[in-house]
């Protein structure tokens, strides 16, 4: 089964996904997978950070200001070592428990980042998916075997915990 989260840039997708994990753990469901939270405040965003769901470890992924030779995504750089290190905590969550991969975007979309790993997670039936795709690029990523039959649960729908819980943890 896979999910995807959807909705604009800044609309609270990983916010949301903040209150469902901290539900799941207190109900002691096992998952595991990211969340990029943003680093500083609204409105002026320098970068954000790999969260992994399994450790509570956080590392740096994106910054506003990189090296010149840095790999870029968008507007941000991507800190050396970052995409490695978020792609093997997407792979290493056990057969059977969901992945929450925060989030695909325009470098995915190239079969670059973090997509490797997705496309893995994606050719396992065994690991449910949840993947966050800001509602701008899923037209595309809907053409991408695997998630044109995915279920879609918009950022801004009241029940959007309830429905991605029901589908994850049947």
């Amino acid at each position: 089964m896979t999910v995807i989260l959807t909705g604009p840039r800044r609309s609270g997708k990983t916010t949301l996904l903040r209150v469902a994990t901290t539900s799941w753990m207190k109900r002691g469901l096992s998952f595991g997978g990211i969340l990029s939270p943003a680093v500083g405040p609204p409105g002026d965003v320098s970068g954000y950070d790999i969260l992994d769901l399994k450790t509570g470890e956080t590392g740096s992924f994106l910054r506003k200001d990189g090296c010149p030779d840095w790999e870029k995504a968008g507007r941000f750089s991507i800190m050396p070592g970052a995409v490695a290190a978020a792609s093997e905590i997407l792979l290493r969550v056990p057969p059977g428990e969901p992945v929450v991969m925060d989030e695909a975007g325009p470098l995915e979309l190239q079969g670059r980042g973090l997509w490797p790993a997705a496309a893995l997670l994606l050719s396992a039936p065994s690991k449910p998916l949840l993947i966050v795709i800001r509602d701008g690029l899923l037209a595309r990523f809907r053409l991408i075997p695997g998630l044109e039959r995915a279920a879609v649960v918009s950022a801004g729908d009241p029940d959007a915990i309830a429905e991605i819980s029901k589908r994850l943890f049947p």
